[in-house]
């Protein structure tokens, strides 16, 4: 099997954050995601028990915000959920 071409070699020297698994073999895959670090952060939240509480003021310390019109903050929707649940 022949090497794969890059597909965008004029951003050499530049990060790609979006597109960063296009010259993969198969970038669309689930197994390319998780080869460049997808779920990452999933897996240590189940796998360390990460707070609720915790996630919460991650989420507020990034400025994520939603992609509705308003771009409101997520960390502010996410603090007014209910702590705890019960299962009921």
């Amino acid at each position: 099997m022949t090497a794969k071409k890059p597909v965008m070699t004029d951003l050499k020297g530049q990060t790609l954050l979006t597109l960063r698994s296009l010259n993969e073999e198969n970038p669309a895959s689930l197994e390319t995601y998780i080869k460049l670090g997808g779920y990452a952060q999933l897996k240590r939240i189940v796998t360390e028990k990460v707070k609720a509480t915790d996630i919460i003021v991650q989420i507020k310390t990034s400025n994520l915000r939603g992609r509705g019109g308003a771009g409101f903050p997520t960390g502010l929707k996410w603090s007014f959920m209910p702590r705890y649940y019960d299962g009921t």
